[in-house]
């Protein structure tokens, strides 16, 4: 984004940095850096979408003289010199103060099974002198993005060791104190070799179990193989105990070795004088994978580890109870099975904990996947929803795991089930806790409405029934079911769109919401279905979310019965991932709601693209609600309808399309654009009667997948020509390299006509000087074809203006006032060249010539810096190269010869 003055009008930019480079002194310097793990955050952790283009702004605080600017210097580098560093050899070097020298290790790989580690040392520094060592693998490692790093301190040297496994290391030496501005430094890498022990499963191993060999640990390294010939069951996760009488710690990690920074499968540490207990437990439950593990175990002193694969998921049934127990402490999984045929639409899936005697227990669920106990360093956050039933006096010993009707698909889910340990009572965890599971799917009741694409239907609401047991009373809400038409029909999925619209809406204000495959509900309403497990949001939950009613009792969290005449919580909150303003069950919604314009507050209708990418084939679900209602004894009325469409519509080249909005209702119109290759893009919209429309262009069919938008509301208000809009791709850089483009127009009461012109069309070739076109200034100086203007006089004045605007900076001279006709003439061609740009081959236009500012400079004989131009120097990169590209510039002012010509400086006198 670029630089901008703060307006509430306009979105906030995302600034990489601000803080970095404030109030620089005399003398002084700063830097900004922009590392790979800051671009890839900025770009939604999408290497392919790193911006390529950077805005950078300098901003005068304060200057000593009036007169004389702040002037400074200025550098932006991307590329930095990076040497090979080999494995096993040393090597003597320089690093001055604030800057880096960077290397690639090589090899710069492992080996893998992985079973050497690094030891790296940088010595023979002086007295005071201090340096950074920073280590990254895949990426230069530098003091912001670096996964290792030592300083030497200004007393010493550095001798450390780098454990992790690497596929693509870099070394980096920041000097952070000089002496003499300048450091220098031995450096050595080496490899050590480490022979893992092996681990087995269901097995113990004893680590100074030799009293003469009773010292501390390190670091010791183990490896663990999985080796079940076929492969794990599902539900099966790994666990590692470490038992110790001394402070331990115990890291997990896959295919290379554990160490901080490189334990993805799991931590964990103990210090027994504090927790009172011997053992530290690392389980992998989310990621648990067949293959090697490895464990390294730091510890002040003998200890045991343990290995096991727990590979004893149980199955549960869906209406079946299943009872069990556990040794408090431990964890057992579970299966279950959700056929798709099994559910309703607005099925949701509880899983009750019940009859819990002498212990607590946890719940976490999680579909198609194991879920996981959450730890305290960050591991294991993998659940879709958690319960707790708590035991002891005046609990219920009740709690249930629930997966909303929105969430609920078909597949296996996975429970995991675990024991509370008895603190401060060890003596009672000989005793199990035993508990009950019991899981099933129940419904609303509610029976949706089957609708037809394409065919309207009339309906209405009620917001103020009060009598809702009469059988023929108007509902609060309304819900319909509507399948695609299908290939049979002629529209093909991944194609084929639709509009969910309402309209001809009376007796006051509606919400539409849209869900695929799931019942479309607020969550608040009315359901006839019993309130088991309804929500799970509580009072007494860590996440509670006050906005939200909950559960009605959250003490105990028991809650039954039927409220069919009760306005209700029914489900927890959600947002969507497609229009995050839409909440409860919907991925697409629009409401009706009075606007502060005049034009608009008694609006009658709302409609929802919804976009071929998610317009498959399974059925959608449709929820029409009231907002407000005016009268008590109206109802709310209103004609729905589901409009499929085969495709886009195609816009032809140098044509019009007239379409109009009609009936006081919003609606969509859809086109595409398409051209051989990356050409030049116009599209005009001009509304030739009503309200307004919005256009948006991107380049894909569906929102979410473009990575290119343009978007325009064509309104009457605009001064300069009413009723008409231009959505442009005028050059090369603006094109983002598709060659379709698709355009929604989104409105309501207006007729509009819609043009598309591509590559040359949106160019013109003057007839002769171009004086019966509107030149007159510019009349013989534009013998290109230029880019296509409403207003050739409008352009030719501004070019007028600019010429005014160098004439007055260049005709100030030291030793006399005015400049010479050569100088005038190229004044007046160069302001030109800025206001009619060239089109090249594929109606692109074109930046100015370098050749045309450099004319200027030579028969002015000032350079534009010199005369307050900075913007337009020779050496900026918005000039273009005529000898090398298509460029605006006469041909008479783009050949100087320079054998024949001397420049500034080299002129006589």
């Amino acid at each position: 984004h670029s630089p901008y003055v703060a307006d509430s009008g306009c979105s906030e930019p995302m600034f990489l940095d601000v803080s970095s480079c404030t109030s620089i002194g005399e003398g002084d310097e700063c830097w900004v850096e922009m590392q790979y793990s800051t671009l890839l955050q900025l770009a939604g952790g999408d290497e392919h979408a790193i911006p390529r283009t950077y805005w950078i702004t300098v901003h005068g605080v304060e200057q000593t003289c009036e007169l004389h600017s702040i002037k400074y210097s200025f550098a932006v580098q991307t590329l930095w010199t990076l040497t090979y560093f080999p494995v096993g050899e040393t090597i003597c070097n320089t690093v001055d103060e604030g800057q880096y020298n960077f290397h690639r290790l090589r090899p710069r790989a492992v080996e893998n099974p992985q079973c050497s580690i690094l030891r790296i040392q940088v010595s023979d520094l002086d007295v005071g002198e201090s340096v950074d060592l920073l280590v990254n693998d895949h990426h230069l490692a530098s003091s912001q993005e670096h996964h290792f790093t030592v300083n030497s301190g200004v007393e010493g040297n550095i001798d450390t060791k780098y454990i992790c496994g690497y596929d693509d290391l870099y070394l980096s030496v920041y000097g952070e104190q000089a002496s003499d501005n300048t450091i220098d430094y031995r450096m050595t890498v080496e490899k050590i070799e480490i022979n893992a022990k092996d681990l087995f499963d269901d097995s113990i191993y004893y680590a100074d179990d030799d009293d003469d060999d009773a010292c501390p640990h390190e670091h010791d390294f183990y490896r663990f193989k999985t080796a079940r010939p076929n492969g794990h069951h599902d539900g099966s996760f790994f666990r590692v105990l470490v038992d110790s009488e001394f402070n331990t710690q115990v890291y997990v990690n896959k295919n290379d070795f554990a160490w901080e920074g490189c334990a993805d499968s799991g931590y964990g540490e103990n210090n027994p004088s504090i927790t009172g207990t011997t053992s530290v437990n690392v389980y992998d439950f989310c990621d648990f994978d067949d293959g090697s593990y490895f464990i390294t175990v730091v510890s002040d002193g003998p200890y045991y580890i343990y290995t096991d694969i727990r590979d004893d998921a149980k199955e549960l049934q869906i209406g079946e109870v299943f009872r069990d127990s556990l040794e408090p402490g431990m964890y057992q999984m579970y299966l279950l099975d959700i056929c798709d045929d099994w559910k309703e639409a607005d099925d949701r899936l509880v899983v009750e904990i019940s009859d819990v005697d002498n212990g607590d227990v946890y719940g976490w669920i999680r579909r198609n996947g194991n879920p996981g106990d959450p730890t305290e360093f960050g591991y294991n956050q993998c659940s879709e929803a958690t319960a707790f039933a708590d035991y002891g006096a005046n609990e219920s010993g009740y709690d249930f795991l629930l997966v909303d009707h929105c969430s609920l698909d078909s597949g296996q889910y996975r429970i995991l089930i675990r024991a509370s340990p008895h603190e401060g009572s060890p003596e009672r965890d000989c005793e199990h806790v035993s508990f009950r599971l019991y899981p099933y799917l129940i419904d609303y009741q509610i029976e949706p409405e089957n609708i037809f694409p394409n065919t309207p239907i009339t309906d209405a609401v009620d917001f103020w029934t009060v009598n809702r047991i009469v059988p023929e009373h108007v509902p609060f809400a309304n819900y319909y079911r509507v399948h695609p038409r299908q290939e049979g029909e002629g529209f093909y999925e991944q194609v084929s769109q639709a509009v969910a619209r309402l309209s001809n809406v009376e007796g006051g204000l509606l919400h539409l919401r849209v869900m695929c495959d799931h019942l479309a509900t607020a969550e608040f309403g009315y359901i006839d279905g019993e309130i088991y497990g309804l929500v799970a949001n509580s009072a007494d939950d860590l996440d509670y979310d006050p906005t939200h009613n909950g559960l009605i009792n959250p003490a105990n969290k028991m809650q039954s019965g039927r409220y069919p005449f009760v306005y209700q919580n029914i489900m927890d909150h959600r947002n969507s991932v497609y229009q995050p303003e839409c909440t409860g069950c919907s991925d697409f919604c629009c409401e009706m709601t009075f606007d502060d314009l005049d034009q608009y507050i008694t609006d009658k209708s709302c409609a929802i693209w919804i976009p071929s990418c998610y317009w498959i084939w399974k059925d959608f679900y449709i929820a029409v609600e009231p907002i407000t209602q005016f009268a008590q004894d109206h109802h709310v009325t209103y004609t729905l309808q589901v409009d499929q469409t085969r495709d886009f519509r195609l816009l032809q080249p140098d044509h019009n399309s007239v379409n109009s909005f009609e009936g006081d209702n919003w609606d969509y119109d859809f086109f595409y654009s398409i051209s051989s290759e990356p050409q030049s893009m116009r599209w005009r919209v001009v509304v030739t009667e009503g309200e307004g429309v919005l256009v948006t262009v991107r380049n894909h069919r569906c929102p979410l997948q473009a990575t290119w938008v343009k978007q325009v509301w064509c309104d009457a208000d605009y001064f300069d020509r009413p009723w008409m809009c231009d959505l442009e791709i005028p050059t090369r850089a603006a094109h983002p390299g598709d060659n379709a483009f698709f355009l929604s127009v989104y409105g309501k009461n207006a007729t509009y006509s819609i043009g598309f012109w591509r590559g040359r069309e949106n160019c013109h070739d003057f007839t002769g000087s171009g004086r019966n076109e509107g030149l007159d200034f510019c009349a013989g100086l534009v013998p290109y074809a230029t880019w296509r203007w409403d207003s050739y006089h409008n352009l030719d004045q501004e070019a007028e203006c600019f010429f005014e605007e160098l004439y007055q900076h260049f005709r100030v001279q030291p030793c006399y006032t005015g400049v010479t006709a050569e100088c005038n003439s190229t004044l007046q061609a160069f302001s030109c060249y800025e206001s009619f740009k060239r089109c090249d081959a594929q109606g692109f236009y074109t930046g100015t010539c370098r050749q045309s500012c450099e004319a200027v400079v030579y028969e002015c004989a000032n350079w534009f810096e010199t005369v307050d131009l900075e913007h337009y120097n020779c050496t900026s990169s918005r000039y273009l190269d005529g000898n090398a590209q298509t460029c605006t510039g006469n041909p008479a002012f783009a050949s100087i010869d320079s054998s024949n010509h001397r420049f500034l400086g080299q002129e006589p006198d």
